[in-house]
């Protein structure tokens, strides 16, 4: 095994922990605002892209959010939280 491979480890538990802290950035904040056509992850992953930020779980977060945008368009053809604040608004009733 190459001296590379510890490295590797860290970032995947790196994205481990960003997706984790993506999933409650979701719960607890289900009305984060989202811009038309890239939905929640795609918005999330395109602040950090843009802020760039310094804090390690902070873009990690970012780089979880890319990840599922692109798994989501990948699986489905849309990106995930574009649409849903329909679903929400049916629910109220």
């Amino acid at each position: 095994m190459g001296g590379g491979d510890a490295s590797y480890q860290k970032r995947i538990q790196g994205v481990a922990i960003g997706g984790l802290a993506y999933g409650l950035l979701i719960k607890n904040w289900p009305g984060l605002p989202r811009l038309p056509g890239i939905g929640r992850s795609g918005t999330i992953a395109l602040a950090a892209y843009f802020l760039k930020p310094k804090n390690r779980i902070l873009q990690d977060t970012g780089i979880a959010a890319a990840a599922i945008a692109g798994a989501s368009f990948g699986e489905t053809g849309t990106v995930s939280g574009v649409g849903e604040e329909e679903i929400l608004d049916d629910n109220d009733d």
